[in-house]
């Protein structure tokens, strides 16, 4: 994952990322949309860092009976997450599979107020709940400049431009591959929405050097067991 901006309010979610999924190398291995809604649950998800972790936990959530909204999600989150992170880095070892970080938002069975959870590798993806007030957040945030929040489609396109920019040349912290498509979700209860708001004008060029298969199994858990 590379790019992800997001602003919550009470009631409402706008969630931003770009498309392009990349190697430890920065080199382009596919494009694949990074938000994940759950319409049954007033829920989405976005996974930064390996997003192959994140999607897995996704998919384990469509396939658990009985879920009701965010906070039941919330309950088994952190031994799931914590169980499948550690299955992931026995499966790629001797290899660093990095940071992951999961984002949740979605409204609380009967509530109109939007809560978000945070769960990080860093910190045994222990449960970090925040409700109420606006917020605001850019992944990964300028180095090399300032940051001023967009207030438009064309300034969140002008921001998005403007960080991949650094990313591809300024950076010299943790520098992230960006590009692809890029497009806004939005949250409220009991609807969600996706709008593509641009395209890198190298969209092209990048899926003609991507591999032709990259196929591994989803999880390196056996199903079956």
């Amino acid at each position: 994952m590379s790019l992800l901006f997001y602003v919550q309010t009470d009631t409402t979610v706008q969630i931003v990322t770009d498309t392009l999924v990349s190697d430890e190398n920065r080199d382009p291995m596919m494009y694949q949309h990074k938000v994940k809604p759950f319409p049954h649950l007033n829920m989405i998800g976005v996974v930064t860092g390996f997003g192959s972790f994140g999607y897995q936990f996704f998919q384990d959530i469509d396939f658990t009976p009985g879920l009701r909204d965010i906070e039941h999600v919330n309950e088994t989150a952190q031994e799931t997450l914590r169980d499948s992170f550690k299955g992931w880095q026995e499966y790629h070892a001797p290899v660093d599979i990095g940071h992951a970080t999961v984002h949740l938002f979605g409204f609380p069975e009967g509530s109109e107020k939007v809560v978000r959870y945070i769960y990080r590798a860093k910190n045994d993806f222990a449960p970090e709940r925040h409700e109420g007030g606006s917020s605001m957040a850019v992944k990964p945030p300028p180095q090399q400049f300032e940051l001023v929040y967009p207030d438009s489609p064309d300034e969140i396109v002008a921001l998005a431009i403007k960080l991949r920019d650094e990313n591809d040349e300024l950076r010299t912290e943790y520098p992230v591959a960006i590009g692809g498509d890029l497009f806004v979700t939005f949250l409220s209860r009991n609807s969600s929405e996706t709008h593509r708001i641009y395209q890198w004008p190298d969209h092209a060029e990048m899926n003609a050097a991507m591999p032709e298969s990259i196929y591994k199994p989803r999880h390196p858990v056996d199903v079956t067991e």
